[in-house]
C-alpha cells in the first residue's frame, strides 16, 4: 500500500521479489513476511546455490556458529592460527575502534537521572582534566578529554608554557595502553606451574619490608616525583639501598656537566635563535625537552616574519632533526669527539668558506663563521651517546660564544647525587651475587630485558630470598620474581613530577583504576609501613601546598611559578680533547661501529604492546613493527648485502651482529645519509613477554 512512496529502484526490487515469490497484489503484509521468510526450493529458484534467504537455516549449523564465534565472540583470544590476516585484523580492530571513538555519537537511549548530579556534569558533553605522564624521569603536561567518565584522548596542556597544547607520540598513545586488556588485573604470586592471582593484602604480607632493611634493595626507574623522593629518603635513612636504572638515560649529560661546572646541572636551550648546531643529537624528537625545543625551533623558522634560523646537524644516524637541517654532515659517532675539538679551535680563529674547499670543509668553515657572527644568539648541543668529555667541551664552546644566560640556561637538578644507571645496575647485580641484597623490590621498568645481558639478572633475581615486581604489565622481569603487584595505571593515580625545565606538575586520576591496584607511591608507602598510604595525601604533603594553591595546581595541572633554581657558571673546565680531521676523511672500508638508539616507535621496548605506536612508521625508512640495522650504501657494499624493492615486495638480507659470542640476525635497511661504517640499531625489540600485540 506504500508502493507509490518508494523510489524507482526500490519499486524494481520489489517487483522482482514479487515475481520470485509469486506474491499477489492483494496479499497482506503478514502473508508477505511468511512467504519471504520461507526458504525457497531448487524448483522455485532454478538454482542450487545458497541464497540470502537461506541464512535463517544456515546460521544454525555448527560450522556457521563456529565461524561466528571466531569472528566476534573471542576476537582477542588465541585462535591458534598464527599471525594470519584474520588474526591481524582482530588485534588491530580494538585500536581502530578506540581511535574512532571521538567521531562517534552515543546511541540514543533512556537512562535514569542522577539522584544527585555531579557538579558541572552534563551527560554526553566532553570534559577535560589536566594530568601528565612521565618518561625517562621527565614529566610531560597533558590535558585529557573525557566522555561520561571515560578518558578517550590525551593532548598537550595549552596552559603550560613548555607544551602550549603539543605532546609527544608516546603520550598520545598511552590512552590505548590505559585500556589494554593485557594489563595486570590482580597481583600474582609464583607457583610451580607459573603464576596465580592473589590479593594486594597477601602481596603486602609477604613483601612488607619490616624493621630491618639493611639487605633490602629497591631498583627503580628515574623519577622527578617529590613524593617518591621523600619515600626514597626515608627508606635510605632506615638503612635500605635505593638504585636507579633506565636503558635510556641522561647519564653522559650529567657527568659532562659535573666535569665542566663541578656539579650536576641541566642545560635548557632556546632554539628560537640565529644559529643551531646539533651534534649527534635529536633535540626535535627523542631528546628530553623535545616539545619545548620544537616550539622554539618553529618560532625561529617563520619566513613570513623574515626570521629564519640556520640549522647545522652533524650525526651518524638519520634523525628527525637531521631531516630538518639546512646543512647536514654524516660523521661516525666515534669521530664526533675529534670534530667537536676541531670546532672549538675553529671558533677562536674562523676561516671564511670558499668554493674550492671540499664540501665537508666548506660546511665546517661556514658553521664556525656563523657561530662567531651570532655570538649570544646561537646554540651548540650534543647528544646522549657522546661521553662526558664531549659534553663538557660543548659547554665550553657555548661559554666562548656568550650563550649562557641567553640561549642556553643552566639550572640545578633535584637529585645531583644520583648514580649513573650503569653503575647502579652493576651494584644491583653484584649485591645479589654476594648476598648483600636478599630482598628485592623492582619498581616499574623491565631490567631483565633492558639491562646488559652479561649481568644475568634473571638468574640473580630468581635466586634472591624474596623478589617482587611492582608493575602494571607482566613482562620479562616479572617472570623472574616471586610476586607481582598489579599497580594502577599512571592515568588513574595521584602523582607529581617535574618537566625538563623544572615546572612542578600535579596529576589527578581520570577514573578509578580499571583493574584495581595501587599506585607506585601508594605501594611503596604500604610496603614501608607508612601511616599515610593515600596517594592524594602523599602528594599533597610532599608539595606542601595550602588549600588554594592545591586546588589551583590540580585544576591547571601544574604549580604556578615553579621552575628549577638557576645556576650561574663562574667558569667552565674545558677538558683536553684532541682535535683531528678524521671526520672529514673518507671511510677506510674496514672499520665499523655499532650505535644503539631508542626506537622512534616503542622507545626502549616498554611500548611494544601498543599497536598504535607499532604502526607509526620510521620518519625516514617508513619501517613499522620491526627494527633494522641501518647502513649506508658504501657499508652495504663492503658487507656484501643488498636490499631491493619497496613496500610488500621489498627483499633484504640479514647480517649477524655478535656481542659476547652471541649473534643476533638483523635485517638491513640501506639508506643514503647514514655515516659510512656506522651501523645503527634501535633497541626495544626481541621481547619474549610483551602481550598479544608485542
Amino acid at each position: 500500500h506504500q508502493l507509490l512512496n518508494l523510489s524507482p529502484l526500490v519499486k524494481l526490487s520489489w517487483q522482482r521479489l514479487r515475481t520470485n515469490q509469486t506474491i499477489l497484489a492483494n496479499d497482506s503484509l503478514s502473508d508477505c513476511n511468511k512467504i519471504m521468510n520461507k526458504p525457497r526450493t531448487q524448483s522455485e529458484t532454478g538454482q542450487s546455490t545458497v541464497d540470502l534467504l537461506d541464512l535463517q537455516n544456515h546460521e544454525q549449523t555448527p560450522a556457521f556458529q563456529e565461524a561466528l564465534d571466531r569472528d566476534f565472540g573471542t576476537a582477542i583470544n588465541d585462535t591458534g592460527d598464527g599471525f594470519s590476516r584474520r588474526r591481524w585484523l582482530q588485534l588491530m580492530g580494538a585500536s581502530l575502534a578506540l581511535g574512532g571513538v571521538t567521531g562517534c555519537r552515543f546511541e540514543e537511549e533512556k537512562i535514569a537521572a542522577f539522584a544527585f548530579r555531579p557538579q558541572d556534569r552534563v551527560p554526553g558533553v566532553p570534559q577535560q582534566y589536566a594530568t601528565f605522564t612521565e618518561l625517562g624521569g621527565v614529566a610531560e603536561p597533558l590535558l585529557s578529554t573525557t566522555y561520561d567518565g571515560r578518558p578517550i584522548k590525551l593532548d598537550g596542556n595549552p596552559a603550560h608554557d613548555e607544551s602550549k597544547g603539543a605532546s609527544s607520540i608516546f603520550s598520545q598513545a598511552r590512552i590505548l595502553e590505559f585500556y589494554d586488556p593485557d594489563r595486570l588485573r590482580a597481583p600474582l604470586k609464583a607457583v610451580d606451574s607459573g603464576f596465580e592471582e592473589t590479593t594486594f593484602e597477601e602481596f603486602v604480607a609477604a613483601c612488607q619490608f619490616g624493621s630491618d632493611v639493611s639487605k633490602t634493595v629497591v631498583l627503580a626507574e628515574p623519577s622527578s616525583s617529590k613524593s617518591m623522593a621523600d619515600l626514597q629518603a626515608k627508606f635510605v635513612g632506615k638503612g635500605g639501598s635505593w638504585l636507579t636504572f633506565s636503558a635510556v638515560n641522561d647519564d653522559n649529560a650529567r657527568a659532562g656537566a659535573k666535569l665542566a661546572f663541578g656539579e650536576v646541572v641541566r642545560a635548557e636551550y632556546d632554539l628560537n635563535c640565529e644559529v643551531i648546531v646539533s651534534i649527534d643529537a635529536d633535540p626535535l624528537s627523542m631528546s628530553q625537552g623535545s616539545i619545548a625545543n620544537s616550539i622554539g625551533f618553529a618560532k625561529g623558522r617563520d619566513a613570513d616574519s623574515g626570521h629564519m634560523s640556520r640549522l647545522y646537524v652533524v650525526e651518524s644516524q638519520f634523525t628527525t632533526t637531521g631531516g630538518s637541517a639546512d646543512h647536514r654532515l654524516s660523521v661516525r659517532s666515534s669521530e664526533i669527539a675529534g670534530f667537536v675539538a676541531s670546532l672549538a679551535k675553529a671558533i677562536d680563529s674562523p676561516t671564511a668558506p670558499t668554493k674550492d674547499m671540499p664540501y665537508r670543509e666548506r660546511v665546517f668553515a661556514a658553521m664556525a663563521s656563523d657561530l662567531v657572527a651570532a655570538k649570544g644568539k646561537s646554540v651548540v648541543m650534543v647528544g646522549e651517546n657522546q661521553p662526558a668529555a664531549v659534553h663538557a667541551l660543548v659547554h665550553s664552546i657555548n661559554e666562548k660564544l656568550g650563550n649562557f644566560g641567553k640561549t642556553v640556561k643552566l639550572s640545578k637538578v633535584s637529585d645531583p647525587n644520583r648514580k649513573s644507571s650503569i653503575d647502579c645496575i652493576r651494584e644491583f647485580a653484584d649485591g645479589l651475587k654476594n648476598k648483600s641484597f636478599t630482598r628485592v623490590v623492582i619498581l616499574g621498568g623491565n631490567p631483565v630485558y633492558s639491562a646488559p645481558r652479561e649481568l644475568g639478572l634473571a638468574e640473580l633475581i630468581s635466586g634472591a630470598q624474596s623478589s617482587a615486581h611492582v608493575s602494571y604489565y607482566k613482562n620479562e622481569t616479572s617472570e623472574a620474581c616471586d610476586w607481582v603487584s598489579a599497580v594502577a595505571h599512571p592515568l588513574a593515580s595521584w602523582k607529581d613530577g617535574k618537566t625538563y625545565r623544572g615546572s612542578v606538575l600535579v596529576g589527578q586520576p581520570l577514573v578509578n583504576p580499571l583493574f584495581g591496584g595501587k599506585s607506585e607511591i601508594e605501594t611503596i608507602a604500604t610496603l614501608m609501613g607508612e601511616s599515610e598510604t593515600s596517594g592524594q595525601a602523599i602528594v599533597r604533603n610532599a608539595l606542601k601546598l595550602d588549600r588554594k594553591q592545591w586546588d589551583a595546581a590540580v585544576h591547571l595541572g601544574h604549580v604556578a611559578d615553579s621552575s628549577s633554581e638557576a645556576f650561574t657558571a663562574s667558569s667552565v673546565n674545558a677538558p683536553n680533547v684532541e682535535a683531528n680531521d678524521n671526520w672529514a676523511q673518507e671511510w677506510d672500508g674496514t672499520s665499523f661501529e655499532l650505535v644503539f638508539k631508542p626506537c622512534n616507535a616503542i622507545y626502549d621496548g616498554r611500548f611494544a604492546n601498543n599497536a598504535w605506536l607499532q604502526e607509526v612508521p620510521d620518519f625516514f625508512t617508513k619501517i613499522t613493527w620491526d627494527n633494522v640495522a641501518q647502513i649506508s650504501p658504501a657499508t652495504a657494499e663492503a658487507l656484501g648485502v643488498t636490499q631491493s624493492g619497496m613496500s610488500s615486495k621489498s627483499r633484504t638480507q640479514k647480517i649477524n651482529i655478535t656481542v659476547g659470542g652471541e649473534p643476533v640476525a638483523v635485517p638491513v635497511a640501506i639508506q643514503p645519509g647514514q655515516a659510512d661504517g656506522s651501523i645503527g640499531l634501535a633497541i626495544g625489540y626481541g621481547r619474549t613477554s610483551a602481550g598479544r600485540v608485542g
